[in-house]
């Protein structure tokens, strides 16, 4: 078998319900002249369930009834049989037993029960597949070699695929569906790879065949010059080039993982973001490099904690860094940015209501830190923006008209990203303000 040429990722939002995957299953058809290798993400709330299962198993409670009905719901809309997900479920349930008599969970169990989401919609996309006459094999990605290198508590990046990789996959009969944000550390322990990794899985995955074109199948039009929910005149990218396309990943367009590019800059690999709701639009293609200079678009979190921790007389800086990282990455809280100086650290810490309280109790344990809430940052994103002071003047002139206080946020500027923070209150107006100067004037 000749490798596949084209990989197509669908996230948990076009794996819905039984209509969505069905239209998952016609894209895969559409495009069985490519032989394609599908990426799937557990099916839309299922990971969210999974999370809230874990914290029940550590109360002692065993949370699994919503789990089942969920997918034999979803089973029960395709017309399939109610057992080909009962092995997995039982499983799962036997996990759930076992945390829930130990009362206590770490970073290492919780991923093992999260990998549950994808590993069933493996084996339910490969099923609506097989039953529209095409062959079609589901598979873990550890299996086929995904291996994450630790990130520490920031972005995980996956080691590059060795050629093995291609040789285990053309080996599969028929199209491989393969999950999406499991891998395994290099310990050999399972780990996943944090909000929208399944896009980083489809990319590497992408590398390691060769691929011609990564699609990566979601519920938006591809990137923008805003998020369509604060500014109504956003308007789609036709194109982007992949350092902005990071950078506003980086700072909270909800689009793209940031480290999925990562295997473009080894392999000449295209990825276009395509939107399954409207097959036949162009969506965005992200371009390894262009020739636009100045500002295409912003991005923004709205809600951010600052942690400030001072470094004592003499301290060692990476010591507190790495031991910050690892307390952050146990508690499952992904930082933002990271600033260091001789005489402490600031970390921006998107701050989701799950993890408020975790983040304060934290800060609590230690007797120096600090930590400011209330925060949204607003990114300017484009290639020479961060060699542009007109940008910020630009900002702070639009802060000003309305009595927004506006500061530059720890980590400094990038090649093509400015960053500043401002009140959460304020930075909705203020995102439509710069927007309907730069975009739409």
């Amino acid at each position: 078998m000749v490798s596949p040429r084209r990989v197509l990722k669908f996230g948990g939002a076009a794996l819905r319900d039984g209509p969505a995957i069905e239209r998952c299953a016609r894209i895969v058809a559409s495009r069985c002249e490519t032989q394609p290798l599908v990426v799937v993400s557990a099916h839309e709330g299922v990971t969210r369930l999974l999370n809230r299962a874990v914290d029940e198993a550590s109360s002692g409670k065993v949370e699994w009834e919503r789990l089942r009905i969920r997918h034999k719901t979803l089973l029960r809309q395709l017309g399939l049989e109610s057992e080909l997900v009962d092995r997995p479920l039982r499983e799962l349930r036997g996990i759930l037993g076992e945390l829930a008599r130990m009362r206590r969970t770490d970073r290492r169990q919780r991923d093992a029960v999260l990998s549950y989401g994808e590993r069933i919609s493996a084996r339910i996309v490969a099923e609506v597949l097989r039953r529209r006459g095409l062959d079609a094999t589901p598979l873990d990605a550890f299996d086929v070699g995904l291996v994450a290198q630790d990130g520490g508590g920031i972005r995980p990046a996956l080691e590059p695929p060795p050629l093995a990789v291609r040789e285990v996959l053309s080996g599969i009969p028929g199209i491989p569906v393969v999950t999406g944000f499991v891998a395994v550390n290099r310990g050999g322990d399972l780990t996943t790879l944090g909000r929208n990794g399944s896009d980083l899985s489809a990319v590497w995955l992408g590398e390691a065949l060769l691929a011609s074109e990564v699609e990566l199948w979601k519920d938006v039009p591809g990137f923008l010059t805003a998020d369509p929910r604060v500014v109504s005149a956003a308007r789609p990218l036709p194109t982007i080039g992949r350092e902005e396309a990071i950078e506003l990943a980086i700072h909270g367009a909800e689009i793209l993982h940031p480290g999925a590019l990562e295997p473009t800059y080894r392999a000449d690999l295209s990825v276009r973001i395509k939107n399954f709701d409207d097959p036949q639009a162009p969506g965005t293609r992200i371009l390894t490099r262009t020739d636009h200079r100045g500002p295409v678009g912003l991005a923004h979190h709205a809600a951010l904690s600052l942690w400030t921790e001072p470094l004592g007389l003499g301290g060692d800086q990476n010591a507190l860094l790495i031991e910050l990282m690892a307390r952050l990455r146990e508690a499952c809280i992904q930082p933002y940015r990271v600033a260091a100086s001789a005489t402490g650290l600031q970390i921006l810490v998107v701050d989701s209501p799950k993890e408020h309280a975790t983040l304060e109790a934290l800060v609590s344990e230690r007797e120096n830190a600090q930590l400011e809430q209330g925060l949204s940052s607003l990114a300017i994103v484009g290639v020479g923006v961060g060699d542009d002071p007109c940008l910020s003047d630009l900002l702070r002139e639009e802060a000003s008209r309305q009595n927004a206080l506006i500061r530059r946020a720890p980590g400094g500027e990038s090649a093509s990203s400015r960053v500043f923070l401002c009140a959460r209150d304020a930075c909705e107006e203020l995102l439509r303000a710069v927007h309907q100067r730069l975009f739409e004037s």
